[in-house]
């Protein structure tokens, strides 16, 4: 399995393994995400990017971050509509796009979701047991 950044490709691609629907807290970690991608390219393009300008650097610059920071929000917005599993900025727009899934692994996504998907008190189906405790000798 080849690991870029913090996508992680599938070891085997001609059968991946099946993928559950995103719940609603885990969507909501999304589409919170894709907002605050959106939003930090406004700030960015008020300050910093303002700044970059000034200082006589290409405007490509800005337009490059700018629309780095726009994918990214983008994305995981479809993610969060679509309820997507995976890493959004890979795998969303071009499931979407496809009209099929295409099965991506995101470590920092799936750690989150896990997180989220069992916290206590939240009706999925399984009980929640806590872990028993140790009695201190």
């Amino acid at each position: 399995m080849r690991q870029i950044g913090c996508y992680r490709g599938l070891a085997d691609s001609d059968h991946p393994p099946p993928q559950t629907p995103l719940s609603r807290p885990s969507r909501a970690a999304r589409a919170f995400a894709g907002l605050a991608f959106i939003a930090s390219v406004g700030l960015l393009w008020v300050w910093p990017l303002a700044a970059i300008a000034k200082l006589g650097l290409p405007g490509a610059v800005s337009w490059l971050l700018a629309t780095a920071g726009l994918w990214l929000g983008v994305s995981h917005l479809v993610a969060s509509a679509t309820g997507y599993r995976g890493c959004p900025e890979m795998g969303a727009i071009a499931s979407l796009v496809l009209r099929r899934q295409v099965i991506t692994t995101c470590a920092p996504w799936e750690r989150l979701d896990r997180r989220i998907e069992r916290q206590p008190g939240r009706r999925t189906g399984e009980e929640h047991t806590p872990h028993p405790r140790r009695a201190i000798p």
